[in-house]
């Protein structure tokens, strides 16, 4: 069992969100979003799981997840989000799923 685990997203190397998970049992999952309004262009977005390390693991190599999109039209405010499932094993938090969709 892990306590305040902190997820944050960043956007083109800038934190454009942050979030914590309460806690977190072994082997139980977190659905993590957050709302980014887009501009037009290539964009890298990030997931970090523990940034700071304060949770011990085995594998501390799994706890980031990148994934580069492209903007080709203008968007609505709060038009893009991202989420992340996380996954917590024992002794190991990871990034195993990460999604980008667009709301309507």
């Amino acid at each position: 069992t892990v306590h305040n685990i902190t997820v944050y997203f960043i956007v083109d190397g800038i934190k454009a969100g942050e979030h914590t998970i309460p806690v977190l049992y072994s082997s139980q999952t977190s659905d993590v979003q957050f709302y980014w309004t887009g501009v037009y262009g290539m964009h890298n977005i990030s997931v970090y799981i523990d940034p700071a390390n304060q949770i011990g693991e085995q594998n501390e190599t799994n706890n980031a997840s990148e994934l580069t999109i492209t903007v080709s039209q203008a968007v609505t405010e709060n038009a893009l989000f991202a989420s992340a499932i996380i996954i917590l094993a024992i002794g190991s938090a990871q990034v195993r799923k990460f999604n980008r969709k667009t709301q309507t």
